[in-house]
């Protein structure tokens, strides 16, 4: 008898605790679109090659390596220069790279196509404005 209560227990507790679980996320991933979800792995994606162009471009000026981070001003736009349902895309990324805690040291538009078998090139890089340092990171600046 002692048994089968312990075992109801624990079967009830174990539905609840992963029904709860499987509300839980359901609920957090709710408040998100489709667009913004394939925005976010588009960006993830292409991560270490807008690192890499960052890094190549700010390293001429700054001795400290600049970062970026998809949700710090970035913005996304994909063109399907083939038309409907074709494979190859242009994606421009408009990003704010940044040092240290998040300060900005300019705008840049880093474009790439991406063929259908995934191949990643840098068409353009374009450095669109320069942010000014904090006095207290102008030591970073090469001379």
């Amino acid at each position: 008898m002692k048994v089968n209560q312990l075992l109801l227990t624990i079967t009830i507790f174990l539905i609840f605790t992963f029904n709860g679980v499987s509300a839980a996320n359901h609920i957090s991933s709710s408040n998100q679109t489709d667009p913004m979800i394939y925005q976010d792995v588009i960006l993830t994606l292409l991560s270490p090659n807008i690192e890499k162009e960052i890094r190549r471009y700010y390293s001429k000026f700054l001795t400290e390596p600049s970062t970026f981070a998809p949700y710090y001003g970035t913005e996304m736009t994909i063109e399907r220069p083939g038309g409907y349902r074709t494979f190859a895309f242009i994606v421009r990324v408009k990003t704010t790279p940044y040092i240290g805690p998040h300060i900005s040291v300019g705008e840049d538009l880093i474009t790439f196509s991406i063929n259908g078998g995934g191949c990643v090139k840098v068409l353009e890089y374009k450095h669109l404005e320069n942010h000014e340092l904090p006095p207290h990171w102008k030591h970073i600046k090469r001379q």
